[in-house]
């Protein structure tokens, strides 16, 4: 069965480029520092890329260039998103980002050296764990996390450095409040 002049594979791709547009706009436009991450992309595109293969399974087929384009495009981007999985994009100035990693390691007893502007190395029981910081404006900053195996202060920083940045989109607060009568 193939369905031509097909809605939904367009419909996929245009809301895919919509949310992508909204997505990029939470990060750029309020004051407060934001993450995109890189892994947490590559898991949308992925989905993205599965809802495309249920919409080939049903018979929509791949036929027109753009269509292609599209499709190619997910593919290669989800892959090298998946690759740099541990690289974030940080909206905060340079500073304000080593005075936060340096207050941070201090607190955690987690001994450091900035071998280079913006390359923090933790040395930690013979060894060594890298965090490059390369900044891109005053304003963004590219972070490369160390690996996801690495000792537990180290994955302390990096876990209370996604608590300080979080991701653009608006969190729900919930605020429990008592009755006065009660």
């Amino acid at each position: 069965m193939k369905l031509e002049g097909a809605l939904l594979p367009n419909g996929l791709w245009l809301g895919t480029g919509i949310a992508a547009l909204m997505y990029a706009t939470l990060f750029l436009l309020p004051r407060r520092p934001a993450a995109i991450r890189a892994g947490r992309l590559a898991l949308l595109g992925l989905l993205v890329l599965v809802l495309r293969a249920m919409l080939l399974s049903a018979g929509y087929t791949v036929d027109t260039w753009l269509d292609a384009s599209f499709l190619l495009l997910g593919l290669l981007g989800t892959f090298i998103l998946a690759l740099g999985r541990r690289m974030w994009i940080l909206r905060t100035q340079e500073a304000d980002l080593r005075k936060q990693i340096n207050w941070a390691c201090s607190r955690l007893y987690l001994p450091f050296n900035e071998s280079a502007t913006g390359q923090f190395l933790f040395t930690i029981q013979d060894n060594t764990y890298g965090l490059r910081v390369l900044s891109f404006t005053h304003r963004i900053q590219f972070v490369l996390l160390p690996p996801i195996a690495a000792h537990r202060k180290v994955a302390l920083l990096v876990n209370w450095l996604s608590k300080q940045y979080p991701e653009p989109l608006p969190r729900v607060h919930i605020t429990l409040k008592r009755r006065k009568d009660q």
